[in-house]
Order: C-alpha cells, then structure tokens, then sequence
C-alpha cells in the first residue's frame, strides 16, 4: 500500500508542477499581450500627440498667410482705389477744360461740386458683360459738358466703341441729347445702356435745377 502512495504523490507533484507551468505560461502570453497592448497606446498617443503638432503648425502657418494676403489686399485695394480717383480726376479735367483743386472736394451720392459752380456725376448701368461706369460733367446751369466711361467688361473690338481713345462716340453726347445720339449697330445693348442712363443724368439734373428753383412754400 505503501508502494502505491508514493506514486500517486508523485504523479500527483508531475501534475501539479504541469499545471503551474501551463499556468506560467499562460500568464506570460497574458502579459506579453498585455504588454503589446501597452505599446500599442503609447504608440498611439505618440501619435496623436504628433498630428496634434502638426495640426497646431499648419493652422499657425494658415493664419500668418491669412493675415498676410489680408494686409496684401487691403495695400492692392487701396492702390487700386487710389488709381481710380486719379483717372476719375484726369477725366474730370478733361471734361471740364480746366484743372483745379481736389482736396477739399468730397463726393457725395455720386456728384461732388466743383469750385466753378458745376458738378460731376458719377453712375453705373449694366452693359453686356458688365457694369458700365460712366463720369459726366455739367456747368453750374445744368447744361451737360460731356461724358467719359471710366470702366467696363465690354467686348474688346466689339464693345470698347466707348473708349474714346478708340472710338468718338462718346462725344456726341455733349453735341445732341442722349436719346438722339445713334446706337452701334452690332453693339445695341452696350450704346442702349449708355444712352439711358446718360438720359437719366441728364433728367436727375433737370429735377434738382427745378427743386432749387421753386419759391418756398
């Protein structure tokens, strides 16, 4: 009986020592896996820590262009304006016949007075390729002295009759009234356009000389 006891122990000891090292080994897949899932959130926050960087560089870099092409276009913008008013002027004094002082001169709706007692009047009308911006010059009776277009979009070779350096149409407006001045053929829509609101000018000036004249009531 006692021979049969010593086996079983032993069998018993083989058993449970293959037990603890099937145990053994099963706690150190658990922590090899464990440790590869600790690696791989380290490596994940590392990163989301760097895409972060980068994030926070690129939005830094797009704010500084931002800011750049803002103050870029506001000097653009400003130089652009400044051209625009040195031309309106140069067409100012040729309409005119004379030169003078623009400094104080301040525009308003539009007209602005000149120190002759005449005004000019600035207007805009829809052509066929775009907005059509038009400077007319009247005396100090209301008498229209001429019309000069500023600006356009109209077709080159089609459209551009209104440049005077390359058609005098435009000075048949300061020889007959707008309505009777002759449309392009082949350019009806942007002669039609010109000559309504030059008409219109012409009938907003006619209102204002009339409005000065009546007696108050």
């Amino acid at each position: 009986m006692r021979k049969m006891k010593i086996p079983d122990s032993l069998g018993g000891i083989v058993q449970l020592v293959r037990r603890l090292r099937n145990h053994q080994r099963r706690t150190m897949k658990t922590l090899v896996g464990l440790g590869g899932v600790i690696r791989l959130v380290r490596r994940l926050r590392d990163h989301q820590r760097h895409t972060l960087r980068t994030l926070v560089g690129l939005g830094g870099i797009s704010l500084v262009c931002a800011l750049l092409l803002t103050g870029l276009q506001a000097l653009t913008d400003e130089a652009i304006d400044r051209n625009r008013a040195t031309h309106a002027w140069r067409t100012a004094f040729e309409l005119t016949g004379e030169t003078f002082d623009t400094s104080n001169l301040k525009w308003r709706d539009g007209r602005v007075r000149l120190p002759d007692g005449g005004w000019l009047q600035r207007a805009a009308t829809p052509g066929y390729a775009g907005d059509i911006h038009l400077l007319a010059a009247f005396d100090e009776a209301g008498r229209l002295l001429g019309v000069r277009v500023t600006g356009h979009r109209e077709t080159p070779g089609l459209g551009d009759f209104i440049d005077l350096d390359k058609n005098p149409w435009m000075l048949r407006f300061s020889e007959s009234s707008p309505l009777a001045v002759d449309a392009v053929t082949g350019a009806t829509i942007t002669s039609e356009a010109v000559k309504r609101e030059v008409q219109r000018m012409v009938e907003a000036t006619l209102t204002k000389k009339s409005q000065r004249r009546e007696p108050p009531g």
